[in-house]
């Protein structure tokens, strides 16, 4: 009697039961696709072509020449990222050299910078 019935509810229930499964897989890997896609674009790709005054001697020589586009996205997150939390309201990307030990926000576009720097000595 009861794993007969059993049976064959499981059997008129599980095509639907599968379907919802794989749409619930399907939305969640849409989800996480256009997650991926959101994280991946870079808030710093698009900058205004025209720079910002500042007082940042550093600032001004990296802003010229072959390295100016990495160099532009490193200043601009250190503006977004200070890395005192209070009392350097001044956005100069010179604030880097007195930041904290440890991984910083900025630290992937500082990492491209340095190779251009070095490979562009004479420049800089």
């Amino acid at each position: 009697g009861g794993n007969g019935s059993r049976k064959r509810l499981w059997t008129r229930t599980a095509p639907a039961f599968a379907a919802a499964i794989a749409t619930a897989v399907s939305t969640a890997r849409t989800a996480l696709e256009e997650q991926d896609a959101t994280v991946s674009e870079d808030p710093y790709d698009n900058l205004p072509e025209q720079d910002e005054e500042t007082h940042c001697e550093i600032c001004k020589i990296n802003r010229r020449g072959p390295c100016r586009p990495l160099w532009r996205k490193f200043e601009a997150c250190m503006k977004d990222h200070p890395s005192e939390p209070s009392g350097n309201d001044s956005g100069d990307a010179s604030a880097a050299a007195a930041a904290p030990p440890g991984p910083n926000i900025c630290d992937k576009y500082m990492m491209d910078w340095i190779p251009c720097v070095q490979e562009n000595r004479m420049l800089y």
